[in-house]
């Protein structure tokens, strides 16, 4: 019944989401923060010897640079990297003075020794095995064992074997040697390393295997019937498992810090106490901390323009480096008037899932406010006041230029010259300048034609003053302020009641 309630319970919280919204937050990249914070504190403690104190130096400067260069140049990190062009330092020294040799983690030094490694692990596997491993058969059946302990025993004594013929392989052997003083001696201790903490897991897995048939038989015991259902004895042996693993959570680490005190292994047993304190004391507290960052699962973004040229965003880009300098408008343009990017003109809007009713203030403030805002400013400015049919056209006397470019010099905004818009006086103007050039070039021909110019002076008088000039400032006259005053009345119009008739044109918006 608590499983059907609490499916109950998801179903509702779905439809919920559905309707309204729910809160959907989560703490982004925890593993990786956790696996971060757990590397620093592995070496935390370390402190470089004297004598190479000068290389550390180096190497935190030539990190520096690196980064000051991927700023403003494109490289790849990783090749350069891979082969930094000053010494890194690989001894270092604990609290307690024990010095620890990190020369193993220098990609180089692996590298030519890997060929060497490989060729020790081939050729320690033919020549003794069948004739070690038959023996030891032999001399544990003489002693009437069990076929599993003598299979048990076998495989112990041939892995035993096997790993002192490679530790003796790789102590003499000469590439290895060349590599550097205490690099076999290394390469023996961190093989040593890997194989006392695998066999510090395999123990607590016995242990564990253990406890299950104990109490699987204990069970059995007690439950006869109870016993012989499968699921019910699933669950009991799940719970039991669970139990055995959150109180033996540190067994592992504490069992293979056993097994390497005993083989004096010093250095794994500095990183596997301080990996073991992390976790024992500073992860719960982390995670503690790190799980209260959430982050919306979601979000949401509307652009939204923005219509006033002193609010727009200018960014300045040089190196790489880009910042927002203030934004200033000019009368007149620079010597360079070719834009290379426009200044933004659009605002971002972002909402998102980390509150409930988000998906109905999604649709009523950033769906529905952001088109009504636009239609808005657009019907109350765009068309009334810049448009080539607007009042303003209608009423100033110069032409004007609404729109705006950037400047490359010194990024101020000034009129952009493409976007001249004429007005009832400039078109009249223009009309009568057109009438004047056109009768001055008819004068300043000279008479070459069958009929002379006594007569089509007439004719051109009446075409250029009756047909251009009278009917032409008629239609400005009457029919360009009729259109101004249409087009702006009806954008108002449509401005002043575009919250009515948005809603309906954005209620079946693919984003609900």
């Amino acid at each position: 019944f608590l499983g059907a309630g609490s499916k109950i319970d998801q179903v509702e919280i779905a439809e919920a989401d559905i309707i309204i919204g729910v809160p959907s937050l989560q703490a982004h990249n925890l593993e990786t923060k956790i696996r971060e914070e757990r590397w620093q504190y592995l070496v935390a403690e370390l402190v470089c010897r004297s004598e190479f104190e000068d290389s550390l130096e180096l190497l935190c400067g030539f990190v520096r640079r690196q980064l000051r260069r991927a700023t403003t140049e494109k490289f790849e990190v990783e090749r350069e990297s891979s082969h930094p062009p000053v010494p890194v330092p690989y001894l270092f020294l604990t609290p307690k003075g024990v010095e620890l040799d990190l020369r193993l983690f220098n990609r180089d030094t692996m590298r030519r020794a890997l060929p060497a490694l490989v060729a020790i692990l081939e050729r320690e596997t033919r020549g003794w095995f069948l004739h070690f491993r038959e023996r030891l058969i032999s001399e544990l059946r003489s002693q009437k064992l069990p076929d599993e302990e003598i299979e048990r025993e076998v495989n112990q004594a041939v892995m035993k074997e096997y790993l002192q013929r490679v530790y003796t392989s790789i102590l003499s052997h000469p590439d290895l040697l060349a590599l550097g003083e205490g690099i076999p001696q290394l390469l023996v201790q961190q093989a040593q390393s890997v194989v006392l903490m695998h066999r510090a897991v395999e123990n607590v897995q016995k242990k564990l295997t253990k406890t299950k048939d104990s109490l699987k038989q204990r069970i059995e015991y007690m439950y006869p019937v109870f016993s012989r259902i499968r699921p019910w004895m699933r669950d009991k042996l799940r719970s039991a498992e669970n139990h055995f693993i959150e109180e033996c959570q540190w067994s592992a680490h504490e069992e293979a810090l056993m097994l390497c005190t005993s083989q004096r292994l010093h250095q794994t047993v500095y990183f596997l106490n301080r990996d073991l304190t992390f976790m024992r004391e500073r992860e719960p507290v982390l995670l503690k901390e790190l799980r209260k960052v959430k982050t919306p699962t979601r979000s949401f973004q509307w652009l939204t323009q923005i219509w006033f040229p002193s609010n727009w965003i200018v960014r300045r880009s040089f190196q790489g480096q880009s910042e927002v300098i203030p934004t200033v408008q000019s009368a007149t343009a620079t010597s360079i008037t070719t834009p290379r990017s426009d200044p933004s003109g659009f605002s971002c809007r972002e909402r998102s899932c980390s509150y409930h009713h988000h998906k109905v203030a999604n649709v009523e403030v950033d769906q529905l406010l952001p088109p009504n805002v636009e239609l808005d400013v657009e019907r109350h400015v765009v068309i009334p006041w810049c448009s080539p049919v607007s009042l303003r056209a209608l009423l100033c006397v110069e032409p004007f230029m609404p729109d705006l470019e950037l400047s490359q010099v010194n990024g101020t905004l000034f009129p952009r010259k493409s976007s001249l818009t004429p007005t009832l006086s400039s078109r009249l103007l223009s009309l009568w300048r057109h009438i004047s050039k056109s009768r001055t070039h008819f004068e300043t021909k000279p008479d070459t034609g069958f009929i002379g110019k006594g007569f089509t002076r007439h004719l051109n008088r009446l075409w250029n003053y009756l047909v251009k000039g009278l009917l032409g400032t008629l239609c400005v006259v009457l029919i360009f302020p009729l259109v101004c005053f249409v087009a702006s009345f009806c954008s108002l119009a449509m401005a002043l009641t575009a919250f009515i008739w948005l809603i309906g044109y954005c209620g079946g918006s693919p984003a609900l």
